[in-house]
């Protein structure tokens, strides 16, 4: 999982040209690249898969499934009785539609799935892991606001951490800190959060 920043980019911000720091520098942005991660309930952050990837779905409706963020499906399938095999494959748009239909950003990604009303089909429940998708998941790259929030917030972590008096604070625990109860994170990356089922 990469960061959303370079220690360029943060040294820049604030104003560092040595080297002396460089290590503090890396570890804040990586512990804001997490805490921004966690804020949004996004585990794998904003990046998309480099390949297509497999992954499992039990669903608790007959016709709704909400999926990780994915750029695109190229295999759906369904295994109605649980016994591992995939017996059906959908076809998008046919059978299934992809949702939200009109982003008004061209890189978010796709949330949740619906049967087609008109296809007969609908997902089994009870059972679990009877969805198999492959596809590119994650997003096609990271937003802009994003970026902003995760620079603001290791400007504060380095800042923090490199001001604390009387031993080390862990910046994983700063950044997570400030994130859960400074409110400007909240409304900075509510755009991106991800709502979870």
């Amino acid at each position: 999982m990469s960061d959303y920043l370079t220690s360029g980019q943060l040294k820049a911000t604030l104003g560092l040209t040595s080297t002396t720091y460089d290590a503090d520098v890396a570890a804040s942005i990586t512990a804001a690249s997490r805490a921004i991660d966690n804020l949004c309930n996004r585990p794998h952050g904003f990046w998309p898969d480099p390949d297509d990837v497999v992954r499992y779905y039990t669903p608790t409706l007959t016709n709704r499934l909400i999926v990780d963020d994915v750029v695109s499906i190229t295999s759906f399938q369904v295994d109605f009785n649980a016994d591992g095999v995939f017996e059906e494959t959908w076809v998008e748009n046919t059978e299934y539609i992809l949702y939200p239909l009109n982003t008004t950003t061209p890189w978010r990604p796709k949330t949740w799935v619906e049967t087609h009303p008109l296809s007969g089909r609908f997902f089994p429940i009870g059972y679990p892991r009877t969805v198999q998708i492959t596809g590119k998941f994650g997003w096609q790259a990271a937003p802009d606001g994003i970026y902003s929030a995760t620079s603001l917030l290791a400007t504060q972590v380095f800042k923090r951490v490199r001001e604390a008096p009387f031993g080390v604070l862990a910046f994983a625990d700063v950044a997570a800190h400030i994130a859960r109860t400074d409110p400007q994170f909240s409304l900075m990356v509510a755009p991106y959060k991800r709502l979870t089922a």
